[in-house]
């Protein structure tokens, strides 16, 4: 469906007959009901006009980067996950010698608690980042791999952060 271009918002019956759908085509109104569902495009399409407005108001941002979630490599979350699926209290001797394949395998069982350990690990990381200079505002996106590990893309508005000249090099503070 494409972008809204009424006032009236679809309805299931408009879908229910022919010229019903035939109006949402012609006019363009299937595509805002979305707006407000993640990882739809009119989501992310409201997303990006949040952000440009962001830099238009704000300046360039000041750092991005992306956080990758080291799932296989984490004792603590491996631990974890080991109470939770294989029922035993791992040691750390045991979590640094176990294979590859049973690392994948406790990981692969629990996604969830592999996301929200990820998610934790990154709003601290993020309260570190305001934190750290006064970061002002933050855009992040969360994106999953094939085999369902997180990944997130984040931007950062610092405030006292250096500017850089076009051969990137330090040109003076931010005011």
């Amino acid at each position: 469906m494409r972008k809204v271009k009424g006032k009236k918002q679809p309805t299931a019956g408009d879908l229910r007959t022919a010229e019903g759908r035939e109006r949402l085509l012609t006019h363009n109104q299937g595509y805002g009901m979305f707006s407000r569902m993640k990882n739809t495009p009119p989501y992310y399409s409201t997303k990006k006009k949040n952000l440009l407005a962001a830099v238009r108001q704000e300046g360039m941002p000041a750092l991005f980067f992306t956080q990758s979630c080291a799932d296989t490599q984490w004792p603590e979350l491996l631990k974890a996950l080991g109470r939770l699926i294989d029922k035993k209290e791992y040691s750390d001797e045991e979590i640094e010698n176990l294979s590859y394949d049973d690392r994948y395998r406790l990981v692969a069982a629990d996604p969830v608690t592999v996301v929200r350990y990820f998610e934790h690990k990154c709003h601290k990381f993020q309260r570190h980042i305001m934190a750290l200079r006064g970061s002002s505002m933050q855009f992040f996106r969360r994106e999953f791999q094939n085999r369902g590990s997180p990944h997130s893309h984040e931007i950062h508005w610092v405030k006292q952060a250096p500017i850089y000249d076009h051969t990137c090099t330090w040109v003076k503070p931010c005011i």
